[in-house]
């Protein structure tokens, strides 16, 4: 198992793609085997079909994008059948079902997801129309039976894939995604990074683009009760806007939005890490959640709620404290305190974070993982299903 096709729906080596996601992945993939075929940059169908049908979505206010219809899968199967000619591989590793679901492959098909349409149907879509939704869940189904294996992030999201794609739950395997962002703690600098923090305050990092669908209203509430107790907490927000009532709050700090893509945006945001005590985000909605990844990378253990496939990424007791009151800023409030108070129990729950994430949540151990799956397929001859 030494050649691969990896298949995305943007350009992988855009580090902007899927929030660095395939860049990130498809280095890692070409460190782990001997050649790598990148796939991508697909293109819908948006004809005067469906256009018309995507004017009656609007008409209804609802949305019918033009990637989820059955007609752009059936042309995303032609592109990957025209970039995939005269290259010769030995598994095919596709981002999502789309570009897979009427393809004819050669070769094995690993589907991985982080999880499946129709768990997350508002966070991928907003308002999606009911042909969207039907013809999103026939084109998943049909890629999930023609793969040899499934890939989910975590085990919340095995178990979504067994409800919504009618598959064999040993056909569905569990591998956590990595950082994409790069970090420069170490071994030898972790516990140096960890006690550089001070005890003066707690500073608290807040890190997305959807202030609502992130909470970001909780982590702010929680920030201010905290500060009413007399416990000095600072909060500091990156990626978007807080109110407009809260923005003269001596405890906060607003930054706005903060690119990967450039190296003075990197470099900021890994100082931020390294500077924050806890990492808070109390996300509605979330499949997996890179950014406690990111956060691990730097030895800060976060604070979120135990709800979907956030676990899998934030591991209580290893990289984080779960919050199950999920809509609660007082339950937030107290999981900070505690966290911080104890400085000893802080401090291990540091170096346990940094420690998941080089064993775990880094891109070659996905890596690896994928690989080990691929060959003991081909060594054993299963065929899933």
């Amino acid at each position: 198992m030494e050649r691969i096709a990896f298949v995305t729906m943007g350009d992988s080596r855009d580090v902007r793609a899927w929030s660095g996601t395939y860049f990130h992945l498809a280095e890692a993939l070409e460190r782990h085997f001997k050649e790598v075929v990148r796939i991508g940059d697909f293109t819908p169908v948006t004809d005067l079909r469906y256009r018309i049908r995507a004017s009656k979505a609007r008409l209804h206010g609802q949305s019918d994008p033009a990637y989820r219809t059955l007609d752009s899968a059936k042309a995303f199967a032609q592109q990957l059948e025209n970039q995939l000619k005269g290259k010769k591989v030995d598994a095919i590793l596709a981002h999502g079902s789309r570009q897979i679901a009427f393809f004819d492959a050669p070769c094995p098909v690993y589907m991985l997801q982080d999880c499946p349409f129709g768990s997350t149907v508002g966070l991928h879509v907003k308002n999606a129309s009911r042909q969207c939704l039907a013809e999103s869940d026939l084109i998943e189904r049909q890629a999930a039976r023609h793969a040899k294996a499934i890939i989910q992030t975590s085990e919340w999201a095995r178990e979504e894939a067994v409800k919504h794609l009618g598959v064999a739950r040993e056909k569905v395997s569990v591998i956590p995604l990595g950082a994409n962002l790069d970090t420069d703690v170490t071994y030898d600098t972790v516990e140096e990074v960890v006690d550089n923090r001070g005890r003066n305050e707690c500073r608290l990092l807040f890190m997305g683009v959807d202030w609502d669908q992130k909470g970001g209203a909780i982590a702010l509430e929680a920030t201010r009760i905290l500060n009413k107790e007399g416990f000095p907490a600072r909060l500091t927000v990156v990626g978007c806007d807080v109110p407009s009532d809260a923005e003269n709050e001596p405890w906060i700090q607003s930054l706005g939005f903060i690119s990967k893509g450039s190296d003075q945006g990197r470099r900021r945001l890994q100082e931020l890490f390294k500077d924050s005590h806890l990492f808070v985000l109390p996300t509605r909605m979330e499949a997996f959640g890179i950014v406690f990844c990111e956060a691990a990378s730097f030895g800060v253990p976060s604070i979120a709620p135990n709800r979907m496939g956030v676990p899998g990424a934030a591991a209580p007791g290893q990289n984080a404290v779960l919050v199950d009151d999920c809509e609660s800023p007082a339950a937030y409030a107290k999981a900070i305190r505690t966290a911080f108070e104890n400085e000893d129990g802080y401090r291990s729950l540091c170096l346990s974070s940094f420690e998941r994430y080089k064993k775990e949540l880094n891109w070659d151990a996905t890596c690896r993982s994928i690989k080990e799956l691929m060959q003991a397929h081909a060594e054993t001859g299963q065929n899933a299903a």
